[in-house]
């Protein structure tokens, strides 16, 4: 019996087991399902992990709306399944947490400073301006952002840098770091130690008032700490007189208690800014002259790639002013279509105003070249058709871009003659397949001109000049300047007098012996600036190949003046460098990097690019975007704002500025100070034409003399005052502009007496003609007539220096 109990019990457990076994690859097949889905949420709402995710999808260009979909395609890809999906709307709200982030870190990375510099750049976009901003800390670049200003005056670009500090430090008080350890804004202004912008009047106004607001908050923070170190009684002292002084001010008791509660806030503002500024003041000069210059300390600097871009301006205009100046025929003039139209027309007069406002030379074929073969807007142009005959061609065999000269850019000139300079052969083949590509086999009005320039030996000569200036000149300075640091950042500013002293030698060097470039003994160690090979070797050859084709007296005069030019430039834009006189530890303090190109790209990539990939996007969605990617703000999230408060807090800030509508208020800003602009133009333009009404209506009234000898006779002349010749000659000038629209009478306010005299003279023999052969009445049309919309008429006498009168033969 005890066998066969045995036995059943093992059955049963084979049968157990077996069935055991039959379940396991459900079971198998619903752990494994298990474990592949995941889901996106944690507590209700989305993981740290996935917010970190998004922002980094985003920040790598992806639109918002494809979010979800890059998530569940890589989730798929992977043999995961997500089981929830994420919205448009909360991936908005998500990348407005790396705004908050990027703003407490900029704060974070200031307090853990002892200084920084800062540096801006602006530009428009639609009409609308935008200006981008840097801070320099610890040889890194940490961006501010973009911004929305209604105009771009020095004074608008100072109050965007205090809205905005404020801005990132509320944000950052707000923020468990800083309400552990909170921060006073006006730190930001008492660090910062310099400033890189461009040459513009406007930037260095702008310095002048960051310097300003620098001395202003360091004296406020000094008088607050002076009064807190008061004794009671003395305190309560300062505090009567101050009290007493606000009330006495307007008018004694009864009218302060009349005044608005705002209206008092005011004052009492007003009051303390003033009483923080006069102790503040006393404890500024208790410091000694070294203090008080590093108190102050404050060093700015001009982007060098500007230096370059200016040196480069200075030797075209000497160098198109060299052809005159040494009475050499100039390169063949460019026109425009209807210049070349007026010129064409028979008439003498219209054919020398159109030459005289149509450009010619080198970098006007540049530029052509460059609408017509690297066309900004991508729907005009033979860019493609360009690369195509590149590729095919037996001497290239690979497609070529010609450089961007349709936009302003760095060197691009240079860069573009030694393109043209390189395969003119081609270019001048390529221009005859793009004229007999066509049923008219005619050229139109701007490739005629590219036509006849690539085939003009002056025009030739410049783009030489251009071509040996940049590959020995520029490109060497540029690859000392935007070398990297041995830290890995961007170069000191203040470290690059080496550099920029060898430029100037190696001009110096030049001028006094241009066979260094022009001769037969062509190299890059004597003729580039730093000894190294040629950013492209090919170009100097082919230009060393033309110079015996070309009039190489005029070559070598011309080459000197472009460098003269050069020179000059480089040494006034290069004064802030070369004298700058600092010491080692004033370098550190005033380090800045070499160039504004931050900005310049910053503007390029969001305030442009981006707004035409995504035109409804608003700043602050495109500055959550940059700053998270430009300052690494997913990783300072990772390492100080990890914890449960501080997630839930940048998710509280992004909810806030959603909600706040600030694209909204941007726009009722800048309608708002459009229509002040308009009103200002409007009532400028209402008091310029009543001015003018009434002085026509006192011309008008004038009796005109026109007996010339009241004019010639000294002794008569001399009973005429000088405001009644002055009545006399605007009678002729606006006699002159009603009947022919322009005058040869010229302004009247740096003439002398016998000057106006002549002018009358000669007035009144134009006129009398045109009387005596019925042209003209004597007194002129009937009904006197105001100059038309858009045309020189009278102008008030102040204005005149100004405006003109008309044309002038």
């Amino acid at each position: 019996m005890e066998l066969y109990a045995k036995k059943d019990a093992a059955t049963r457990k084979k049968e157990a087991l077996s069935r055991k076994v039959s379940r396991f690859d459900n079971r198998l097949e619903t752990g494994v399902a298990k474990l592949s889905t995941q889901s996106l949420l944690d507590d209700g709402a989305f993981s740290k992990e996935v917010r970190e995710c998004v922002r980094d999808i985003v920040s790598f260009g992806a639109p918002v709306d494809s979010v979800n979909k890059i998530i569940h395609a890589v989730a798929k890809a992977l043999n995961i399944r997500i089981c929830d999906d994420i919205s448009s709307r909360s991936v908005g709200r998500i990348i407005l947490e790396g705004l908050v982030g990027a703003q407490v870190q900029v704060v974070d990375a200031v307090k853990n400073t002892d200084h920084f510099t800062a540096s801006g750049d602006g530009t428009s976009h639609k009409n609308l301006n935008y200006e981008s901003r840097f801070i320099f800390v610890k040889d890194k670049l940490l961006a501010l952002g973009l911004t929305q200003a209604p105009n771009h005056t020095s004074e608008e670009q100072m109050a965007g840098w205090m809205a905005l500090i404020k801005e990132m430090y509320t944000a950052y008080n707000a923020s468990p770091l800083g309400r552990q350890h909170p921060e006073d804004f006006r730190t930001f202004y008492i660090k910062i130690t310099g400033m890189m912008t461009d040459h513009a009047a406007d930037q260095k106004k702008l310095r002048a008032l960051f310097l300003e607001m620098k001395k202003r908050m360091d004296l406020e923070i000094r008088g607050e700490r002076a009064l807190l170190c008061l004794s009671a009684p003395k305190l309560l002292d300062v505090i009567y007189e101050i009290t007493d002084a606000k009330i006495q001010a307007v008018g004694g008791m009864a009218a302060w208690d009349a005044l608005t509660a705002e209206e008092r806030t005011r004052r009492n503002s007003a009051l303390h800014a003033e009483l923080t500024q006069k102790f503040g003041q006393a404890e500024f000069e208790k410091l000694t002259p070294e203090e008080r210059a590093e108190a102050l300390f404050f060093h700015c600097g001009g982007c060098f790639m500007h230096k370059d871009l200016n040196a480069h301006r200075g030797g075209v205009v000497r160098m198109i002013a060299a052809w005159l100046k040494n009475g050499f025929s100039q390169p063949i003039i460019l026109m425009n279509k209807d210049n070349a139209a007026a010129a064409s027309s028979g008439s003498s007069a219209a054919k020398e105003r159109a030459e005289k406002v149509s450009s010619r030379g080198a970098v006007k074929l540049c530029v052509l070249m460059g609408i017509l073969l690297n066309n900004k807007d991508d729907k005009r142009g033979q860019q493609d058709s360009h690369g195509v005959y590149f590729a095919a061609h037996e001497h290239i065999g690979h497609s070529i871009r010609f450089p961007d000269t349709s936009n302003t850019r760095y060197q691009c000139y240079s860069l573009a003659a030694a393109e043209i300079i390189v395969n003119l052969p081609v270019y001048r083949e390529m221009m005859q397949f793009i004229r007999d590509r066509k049923m008219s086999l005619a050229y139109t009005n701007l490739e005629k001109n590219i036509w006849e320039g690539i085939n003009d030996l002056r025009t030739i000569v410049e783009l030489v000049v251009l071509l040996w200036y940049g590959q020995n000149f520029s490109h060497p300075v540029m690859r000392i300047v935007r070398a990297r640091s041995s830290t890995g950042g961007p170069q000191n500013l203040w470290d690059m007098g080496p550099a920029l002293r060898q430029l100037i030698a190696h001009l110096e060097c030049v001028i006094a012996d241009p066979d260094i470039i022009m001769g037969p003994n062509l190299t890059h160690t004597t003729a580039s600036m730093d000894g190294k090979p040629w950013e492209r070797p090919e170009a100097m050859y082919a230009a060393h190949a033309l110079l015996p084709t070309l009039p190489l007296n005029e070559v070598r005069v011309v080459f000197v003046e472009f460098l003269e030019g050069a020179l000059e430039t480089w040494r006034r834009f290069g004064s802030d460098i070369l004298e700058s006189n600092l010491t080692d530890a004033q370098k550190d303090k005033a380090a800045m990097p070499t160039t504004n190109c931050v900005n310049e790209g910053f503007l390029g990539s969001n305030a442009r690019v981006a707004l035409r990939r995504a035109p409804n996007a608003t700043v602050d969605h495109i500055n959550a975007k940059a700053q998270y990617k430009q300052n690494g703000t997913g990783d300072f999230i990772a390492e100080k704002l990890n914890t449960p408060a501080a997630q839930q807090f940048l998710r509280q800030e992004a909810r806030a500025i959603s909600a706040e509508g600030r694209q909204r208020k941007r726009k009722i800003a800048q309608a708002e100070h459009d229509q002040r602009t308009v009103n200002e133009h409007r009532e400028k333009r209402t008091k310029v034409d009543a001015k003018k009404a009434k002085e026509i209506a006192d011309i008008n009234k004038c009796v005109p003399i026109f007996d010339a000898s009241r004019f010639t006779d000294p002794a008569r002349l001399k009973e005429i005052l000088v405001p009644q010749l002055d009545l006399q000659l605007k009678w002729h000038r606006l006699r002159e502009l009603e009947v022919d629209k322009k005058t040869e009478i010229p302004a009247l306010s740096k003439l002398k007496k016998n000057q106006k005299a002549d002018l009358i003279v000669a007035a009144i023999g134009r006129w009398m003609p045109r009387v005596s052969t019925g042209e003209v009445l004597l007194m002129g049309p009937e009904v006197p007539q105001t100059a038309e919309e858009g045309e020189e008429g009278v102008e008030p006498d102040e204005e005149e220096d100004d405006a003109g009168y008309g044309e002038q033969d």
